[in-house]
C-alpha cells in the first residue's frame, strides 16, 4: 500500500493440504544471482552465498557500509542488498528501482553506484558479453540449450533482454529437467505448482522423508556452462531450501 503496508498475506491461509498430506516447497537458494556470479567470472564470491555473512548482507554493508555480520535478515538494510543485487544484475536504472522501492531517486542513484562498484564484474564482463553476442550474432544459447534470437533494435532494452534470458533460463531449465524424474520415482506425491525456481507438492504424510530424499537425489545436477553463449569452464551447483506445513501455505517452515 502507499503508507508502505502491506496486505493479502492472510490469503494463503486459504490453502491446506488434503487430509494425509503435507506440503512441502523446495526452493533453488538464490538462484539466478548465482548463476550472474559464475556469467561475470567473479568465483571468488560464490563461497559467501553459503556462508556468513551471506550474499545479500554483504551486499547491504557495500550500500549502507555497516558490518554485515550486524544486518538483521529483516531489516531495511537487507532489504535494499537484496533488491540492489538483483537491480545491478540485470542492469536496472534508479527510476525503475525507485518504483519497486518507494525510495527517493537521489538514494537509488547512491544504490547503484555503489553496487557497481563494489562489484564491477556484473558490468565489464557479464553485461560487456552479452552485449558483444547479441550484436554479433543475435543469439544466446543457455547452458541447456535453449536458444534466443533477437530481432529488434540493438538499444538498452533490447539488452536488457539478453542480460536476464540466460539466468532465468539457466533456472527454469534446471527445475524442470530436474522435476521429471522426481515425479517419476514419486509418484504418490502431488505436484501443485512450478514457479520458475521452486516447486510446491503435496506429500503423503508417512513419505516425507522418502520425498526427501528423492528431492535432494534429483535437484541438485550441476549446471554446466561451457556450451553456453557465455561459455565458462564451470559447472554450477545450486542449492536448495526445503519448508513444509501440515496446516496451511501461510505456516511454512524449514525442514531440517
Amino acid at each position: 500500500m502507499p503508507d508502505g503496508s502491506k496486505i493479502g498475506g492472510d490469503l494463503l491461509e486459504i490453502f491446506i493440504p488434503h487430509d494425509g498430506y503435507i506440503f512441502i516447497e523446495g526452493d533453488k537458494s538464490q538462484a539466478e544471482a548465482r548463476v550472474v556470479t559464475v556469467l561475470s567470472e567473479n568465483y571468488n564470491l560464490l563461497p559467501i552465498f553459503d556462508k556468513p555473512p551471506g550474499i545479500h548482507r554483504l551486499t547491504a554493508s557495500w550500500i549502507t557500509g555497516g558490518d554485515p555480520f550486524k544486518i538483521d535478515k529483516k531489516s531495511e538494510a537487507y532489504d535494499k542488498g537484496k533488491r540492489a543485487r538483483h537491480a545491478g544484475n540485470y542492469d536496472m536504472k534508479p527510476g525503475r528501482l525507485s518504483i519497486m522501492t518507494h525510495l527517493p531517486y537521489s538514494e537509488c542513484e547512491i544504490i547503484m553506484f555503489k553496487f557497481h562498484r563494489a562489484d564491477p564484474s556484473i558490468r565489464n564482463v557479464f553485461h560487456r558479453d552479452i552485449k558483444e553476442a547479441i550484436t554479433s550474432g543475435r543469439e544466446l544459447i543457455s547452458p541447456h540449450g535453449r536458444r534466443r534470437e533477437f530481432f529488434g533494435r540493438l538499444d538498452d532494452d533490447t539488452f536488457k533482454e539478453g542480460y536476464s534470458y540466460i539466468p532465468q533460463a539457466s533456472v527454469g531449465d534446471d527445475v524442470k529437467f530436474s522435476l521429471s524424474p522426481l515425479m517419476e520415482q514419486a509418484p504418490w506425491a502431488n505436484y501443485l505448482i512450478e514457479k520458475h525456481d521452486s516447486i510446491l507438492s503435496e506429500v503423503p504424510i508417512g513419505q516425507k522423508d522418502d520425498y526427501v530424499e528423492l528431492w535432494n537425489k534429483n535437484m541438485h545436477n550441476p549446471i554446466d556452462f561451457r556450451g553456453c553463449t557465455l561459455s565458462r569452464d564451470f559447472e554450477l551447483v545450486i542449492p536448495t531450501e526445503l519448508q513444509w506445513s501440515d496446516s496451511n501455505l501461510s505456516e511454512l517452515r524449514d525442514l531440517k
